[in-house]
């Protein structure tokens, strides 16, 4: 009896509560019966009112009870668009004994503006060479032009990696110090510590989000719920040392007695001018244990055509038909550059027997003489 309704705001600011009441008649022969109505996230449910036909003023509606033929059913919702943004849609699923589908489906859609937006959210310095010092801005700008006062989120304090500086001020301020443009200036100085690096920047606005008092009557707000608009935005970059290595630690996984495996792990120099051909490499045991079938391993070095790099080969040549557990080894590599003139890598991997290296017991014989199958 109800249909379908949808509702679209067209524009509207990020944390705006936009409510809506629908309209719906009750056309059937027969009194309809709502026992449900279900808003999916972002939608707050309000009040449901029955207005009887003939009547002026509606009534508040208890699921369950029957509504007369002929009369209108309104049912407020609220769309939070607090974490929302773009085009968004939510839905309210109404449930009565109506004989057709049994589901009437409200919907809510806006086109979300965020209040603020930071450009760009990610900024990528890249790789870095050690010693190196660069610098890089992200803008936050309301999106409308109105001037605000934006500060860093004490409730959730990130510290800055070590090297990394953030030079935080208002473009053009006005005399309150209100800006439409607030700029952060992030600075990644000349001693910055090898390795990856990344930061979250998260500020807090003045003014404050728009207060739902449809779920303020419901339940309490949650303790570290936001009260005003918020902006984030990360800072990434790898600060990369005179040499590196692509990864310290290879897996030779499962293997089988007799399976040769190979595995590679690249060094690289980031000084042009630096040699690596005279690299070295050793294979030695985990900590102070031997290394197991130390003979059936070998380690190579490779030149790589175009790149001041080398490719360290780890070679297993195959266990013996009798190995079964697990090994651990290093490699230990002599670089030759003073900085870092010694490097590792550690391997491991595990060694099964198949059913066939494995000698089954003899069957015994029968009574009668006759070997048991």
């Amino acid at each position: 009896p109800f249909g379908m309704e949808k509702h679209d705001f067209g524009r509207a600011r990020q944390g705006d509560m936009l409510v809506h009441t629908f309209k719906l008649q009750s056309n059937g022969s027969e009194p309809v019966i709502i026992s449900q109505a279900s808003p999916t996230c972002g939608c707050t449910l309000g009040e449901v009112k029955v207005l009887a036909e003939g009547e002026e003023t509606p009534a508040l509606y208890n699921f369950g009870s029957p509504i007369a033929p002929g009369s209108e059913v309104q049912i407020s919702a609220t769309l939070d668009t607090k974490s929302k943004k773009n085009k968004t849609n939510v839905r309210i699923n109404v449930y009565s004994n109506d004989g057709k589908t049994g589901v009437t489906m409200l919907s809510l859609a806006a086109n979300v503006e965020p209040f603020l937006v930071a450009s760009p959210p990610f900024l990528q310095f890249g790789q870095i060479r050690e010693g190196t010092e660069r610098t890089g801005t992200i803008d936050f700008r309301t999106s409308n032009g109105d001037r605000i006062m934006l500060s860093e989120d004490a409730t959730r304090p990130i510290p800055l990696p070590a090297g990394l500086s953030m030079d935080f001020a208002p473009v053009n301020a006005d005399e309150s110090g209100k800006a439409s443009v607030w700029r952060a200036t992030f600075t990644v100085s000349k001693d910055s510590p090898e390795g990856g690096k990344s930061y979250a920047v998260r500020l807090n606005s003045d003014v404050e989000l728009p207060k739902n008092a449809a779920l303020a009557t419901k339940a309490p707000v949650k303790p570290g719920t936001p009260t005003v608009y918020q902006v984030t935005a990360n800072v990434n970059y790898t600060i990369l040392g005179a040499i590196s290595l692509q990864t310290q630690y290879l897996s030779l996984g499962l293997v089988r007695p007799n399976q040769p495996v190979v595995r590679n792990v690249r060094l690289t120099c980031h000084e042009p001018e630096f040699d690596l051909t005279e690299v070295k490499c050793t294979l030695t045991g985990e900590g102070n244990q031997p290394l197991p079938w130390a003979d059936r391993f070998k380690v190579a070095v490779k030149p790589v055509s175009g790149s001041n790099a080398v490719d360290i080969e780890l070679r297993l040549d195959g266990l013996p038909e009798d190995a079964d557990g697990s090994f651990r080894g290093r490699i230990a590599i002599e670089t030759g550059h003073p900085s870092k003139p010694s490097e590792f890598v550690r391997f491991s991997g595990v060694c099964r027997k198949t059913a066939r290296n494995v000698q089954r017991p003899a069957p015994k014989a029968s009574p009668n003489g006759k070997k048991g199958s």
